[in-house]
């Protein structure tokens, strides 16, 4: 799985699989409370990457297949069906399928983002853009250029703060604006966030009133303590508390932040967890944040070997 999204009581998922607990069920199902479901007769046509209720529908963005276009998918709750929302994604130029890794609502309505540059067949989207209703239109001049060596994953995660959508990625540039890996958009213009990231950012959440990002990341301008994440203190990104390092996992990254039971709960492929110079913890790949305190979950999950 890949993401989830509660509705209605329910939870939905979506992700790498044809299966649940032997029920058949294409990248995307439901727990109704006693088993999984399929959602839609023929689920969705590739993975998804993100699954998010917004104006009480849910949206699915997929990964990129072989196919000519990408789409947002709609579940039409009536006919328990996926619907496409408008027309497909493209990546002009380029070999590599539109891939959407993220959708969330904005002012009412649904923004996407992923690496494409085209919809439809018009361009000039530059991996992000907004549904107005009818048609996808563009953020500005959405988002450019990558950090070296990293081809992918333009923009990886959405989320709002003060009002704003705040997009996290691999991107140096927001509307011409130099941002390094994280970026808002206020409706008009694009922002960055300070001097932004020496590496990719992959999601940026608020909790408990403050902007958390998390990443590839190791420093953030004068900020050199800040590795896989960093709070926003209103002018720059600092230390939260504690910092994460990689020394036993063969690619160090952290994917996700997401709030359950009002705790932060953050996952990527990490095996510490540093609260100062001199204490480390094991933690592999999981840990839990309080606000205060950090919770190891029992040393996390080692890969098998």
């Amino acid at each position: 799985m890949v993401d989830f999204a509660p509705f209605e009581g329910k939870l939905y998922v979506t992700g790498f699989f044809t299966e649940l607990c032997g029920v058949s069920a294409n990248h995307v199902a439901v727990w109704n409370g006693e088993q999984w479901e399929q959602v839609g007769s023929a689920g969705l046509p590739t993975p998804g990457h993100a699954i998010k209720v917004i104006n009480n529908q849910i949206y699915c963005a997929l990964y990129g297949s072989n196919t000519d276009s990408n789409y947002v998918y709609r579940l039409n709750s009536q006919l328990n069906e996926w619907e496409k929302v408008g027309k497909g994604f493209r990546n002009l130029g380029s070999s590599v399928p539109a891939t959407l890794y993220d959708i969330a609502e904005f002012q009412g309505q649904p923004v996407v983002a992923g690496d494409f540059t085209k919809i439809g067949s018009q361009s000039g989207y530059n991996n992000i853009a907004r549904w107005n209703g009818s048609d996808w239109e563009p953020l500005g001049s959405g988002l450019t250029e990558f950090y070296a060596g990293v081809p992918l994953i333009a923009p990886h995660g959405l989320s709002v703060f003060e009002g704003d959508i705040v997009v996290a990625g691999a991107f140096k540039k927001a509307g011409g604006v130099q941002c390094n890996g994280i970026a808002r958009w206020n409706g008009t213009e694009w922002l960055p966030f300070g001097g932004g990231f020496n590496k990719p950012a992959y999601k940026a959440t608020e909790y408990k009133n403050e902007l958390y990002a998390c990443g590839e990341f190791l420093t953030s301008g004068a900020s050199s303590n800040i590795s896989g994440i960093a709070k926003w203190d209103g002018t720059q990104w600092v230390n939260p508390g504690f910092s994460l390092s990689g020394e036993e996992v063969p690619y160090f990254f952290v994917h996700s932040l997401d709030i359950v039971n009002n705790q932060l709960y953050i996952t990527g492929g990490f095996s510490q967890v540093n609260t100062d110079s001199t204490h480390t913890h094991e933690a592999f790949n999981i840990c839990v944040f309080d606000g205060e305190n950090i919770d190891t979950l029992g040393g996390g999950f080692r890969a098998m070997k």
